[in-house]
Formats: structure tokens, sequence, C-alpha cells
């Protein structure tokens, strides 16, 4: 979106997470759900398998379990 600061929106929303009082940890963790949740959007099915499997790691790195726990969970 024209005339919008993406990287100072960020900043607005760090920094009034931290005035809710989360902690640093807390907020990390937040965006990484975050980032987890977009990224299993962009999970693709086909026949009833995952047809972009690489995506798994990146979702598993986030929410801290295994690209095969995912896969189990998803099918």
């Amino acid at each position: 979106i024209d005339n919008i600061d993406d990287s100072r929106q960020f900043q607005k929303v760090k920094i009034s997470l931290e005035h809710l009082g989360f902690s640093e940890i807390e907020i990390s963790e937040i965006f990484d759900l975050l980032a987890a949740i977009l990224h299993i959007g962009n999970i693709e099915f086909e026949n009833n398998q995952i047809s972009n499997k690489s995506l798994l790691k990146i979702i598993g790195n986030l929410l801290k379990i295994t690209s095969d726990e995912i896969e189990n969970i998803l099918l």
C-alpha cells in the first residue's frame, strides 16, 4: 500500500505489545506463531498429500516441532 511504512508500523505494534506487558520473548513467540500461520496458508495439497513439503520445515522451526509432526497433524 502506498504511503504506508511497514517497518514503522511493525515497530508501533512491538511497542504496543511492550506497553501491554509482554516480554521480548513473548513478543518473539507471537510473531513466530503469526509467521507459522501465514506459512500454513501457503501449503498446497494434491491427492491428499502435501505438494510443497519444504514449507513444513519452516513451519516446524517456527512452532518448535518437527516437519513430520506437522504433516501428521495436517493429513
